[in-house]
């Protein structure tokens, strides 16, 4: 089981000595290392940061609601399909695994369906998707915590999964900098992020038209080439990059734009293909990555 670990003081958390209940964690969080949420998960964010937050008023990505539409399908069927890869180069292990911004724990549940052995861990910094998550899925670890600082002891996890957590912090660096820390060796990160330059703004771009974001809660989008430096920067190997189209993508969009892309892309593809590009123009990029020693 992945220890709880206090990294500003360096040594592992007591699970009855450093904690106090939610009711006295208002008063006792300057004492007190993390508090026991009455629906059984642990939050180690301190009280004022527990405010309201983007899932208060309900998922804003709407992922039980459209669970079964393409961006969503593509989210689960290749994070899943990648976590198999990395799992399998870690044959009889007691596997741990951290979906590092979890939201409401879709995925970290779905991750606990395919590998119900394994011990499966999911964060978020919301209270309120938390709280939904503990009742939906209660055969998960759930805890409330900063993505930035994760609140497990070193080399704890055999795989992090970031699944659209890397376009919402300002400092992916310093985050990436914490996943290598709580990775075993060669332990794996999976991460999906948006392309920046997927084709309508790779349209734009060459128009000379600034880039358009997917969503407002986007701190930014990055291309293949910039998650890839950070990653070596981070010091992990960059295992594999993937792109798995799921047919009809395009189908929200309006018919004409569908149209124009539904040529275009089929082209870009074969020339990125013919020059050995990394590039990939899907909306949404999967990395897996292994920690180098």
């Amino acid at each position: 089981m992945a220890e709880f670990y206090d990294w500003s003081k360096r040594r592992p958390l007591d699970s009855a000595a450093d904690g106090c209940s939610f009711a006295e964690w208002p008063t006792q969080f300057t004492t007190a290392a993390f508090a026991k949420h009455p629906n059984g998960f642990t939050v180690f964010l301190p009280p004022d940061k527990l405010a309201r937050d983007e899932y208060s008023e309900g998922d804003p990505y709407n992922v039980e609601t459209e669970i079964d539409n393409d961006w969503h399908k593509r989210r689960f069927t290749c994070t899943l399909e990648l976590i198999k890869k990395a799992v399998a180069t870690r044959p009889g292990e007691n596997l741990e695994i951290l979906d590092l911004g979890c939201g409401r724990g879709f995925i970290t549940a779905a991750v606990k369906e395919t590998l119900p052995a394994a011990r499966v861990y999911g964060l978020d910094y919301s209270l309120a998707a938390i709280e939904y998550a503990a009742k939906r899925f209660p055969n998960v670890e759930l805890i409330v915590a900063d993505a930035y600082s994760p609140p497990f002891a070193p080399t704890s996890f055999d795989v992090v999964i970031c699944n659209n957590t890397w376009e919402h912090v300002d400092d992916p660096l310093a985050m990436l900098g914490s996943v290598r820390r709580i990775l075993k060796s060669r332990g794996y990160l999976i991460i999906s992020t948006p392309s920046r330059y997927r084709v309508e703004n790779l349209v734009r771009a060459i128009l000379g038209k600034s880039c358009l974001l997917i969503s407002p809660l986007h701190v930014t989008e990055y291309s293949v080439g910039q998650v890839s430096d950070q990653l070596r920067w981070g010091k992990l190997d960059l295992v594999e990059v993937t792109s798995k189209k799921i047919k009809g993508e395009f189908s929200t969009m309006r018919l004409l734009v569908r149209v124009v892309f539904g040529v275009a892309q089929p082209i870009l593809r074969m020339y990125l293909k013919a020059v050995g590009s990394h590039h990939s123009i899907e909306s949404t990029v999967f990395y897996l990555a292994r920690r180098t020693e």
